[in-house]
């Protein structure tokens, strides 16, 4: 949308589709970022919100959670990471928009869909449903982040 200095702002934003769910996945993009993507009127609508900048202060305003409007949130972030990360006004902004899921305290998280409903599962538990059950071979993976605060996605068919 512009050009920036800061490599933050210069993170791939990548939205997928699957049916009739969304996923958002904004890398390090920071609050100027997400103002200009509000400004150019992107569609940022999505049920998964993969948390920018691993939870930072400088990212997830409130005006951008208000876009997205997610059903539940991802932040990858590494377990007693020097950055302090994730930051306890990003996760009060968050509060009010579904369940946050961490990946340091919860491992890798799995988030799965078959266009209709979403299920949620982690290295650490059971999967949590956000819908009703269907069977495996009409599913979508996403895959996002890891313990150590690494950031991936796939999507593929079970």
């Amino acid at each position: 949308v512009a050009d920036y200095d800061d490599l933050n702002l210069t993170s791939v934003v990548c939205r997928v589709d699957a049916g009739d769910r969304s996923f958002l996945f904004t890398g390090d993009m920071e609050k100027k970022a997400e103002n200009d993507l509000i400004a150019a009127g992107a569609d940022l609508s999505a049920d998964v919100l993969k948390v920018g900048h691993h939870g930072a202060s400088t990212s997830s305003t409130a005006d951008f959670l208000t876009e997205v409007d997610p059903v539940c949130s991802v932040i990858s972030v590494g377990e007693g990471n020097s950055y302090g990360h994730p930051t306890a006004a990003t996760l009060e902004r968050l509060n009010g928009y579904g369940p946050v899921y961490r990946t340091d305290l919860l491992g890798e998280i799995r988030i799965t869909t078959d266009g209709v409903s979403l299920w949620v599962e982690s290295d650490n538990g059971e999967p949590e449903p956000l819908g009703q059950h269907l069977e495996p071979a009409d599913v979508v993976v996403v895959l996002m982040g890891d313990q150590d605060g690494g950031q991936s996605f796939g999507r593929y068919a079970q």
